[in-house]
């Protein structure tokens, strides 16, 4: 029973590493997405932001271009957010980074799969060997009285 306890244990454990990782690597493909979004705004709106700044009549500027401004001011603070240092890597480096954490997350999804079957099955022994010797024990019991 040790054995299959350490068996059991080992399969969990080994389970339990790939899921973390692979969780891991979704969470940065999760960070990367934003970060290309929040960008893309930025980029986007750039211009129209700077028209805005050289405006003479702000208010009037502000109140036709409302949504690109606030989109932009939105995707600014969110950038300083993510990038503290006040540089930001370009949209082409952050979609090759995104290009290379889905390969990653592809390969961790199929290296995942021999462990989960392993730990259910684990599982599967580890309950229906505790089931056996415990009905053998009781059967055992009401044998001796």
């Amino acid at each position: 029973m040790p054995k299959l306890q350490e068996a059991y244990k080992l399969a969990e454990d080994q389970y339990a590493t790939a899921s973390k990782a692979l969780e891991e690597t979704r969470s940065q493909i999760r960070q990367t997405n934003e970060a290309i979004h929040y960008l893309g705004i930025y980029l986007s709106h750039k211009s129209s932001y700077k028209e805005f700044l050289s405006s003479r009549n702000k208010a009037l500027f502000r109140s036709r271009h409302a949504t690109e401004i606030t989109e932009y001011e939105d995707a600014v603070k969110r950038l300083k957010d993510m990038y503290p240092e006040g540089k930001h890597p370009s949209i082409k480096d952050l979609k090759e980074k995104k290009a290379q954490l889905v390969k990653l997350r592809e390969k961790q999804e199929v290296d995942l799969v021999p462990y989960s079957e392993q730990h259910r099955t684990m599982q599967i022994v580890t309950h229906n060997v505790s089931a056996i010797l415990g009905r053998n024990i009781i059967e055992r019991q009401e044998e001796q009285l």
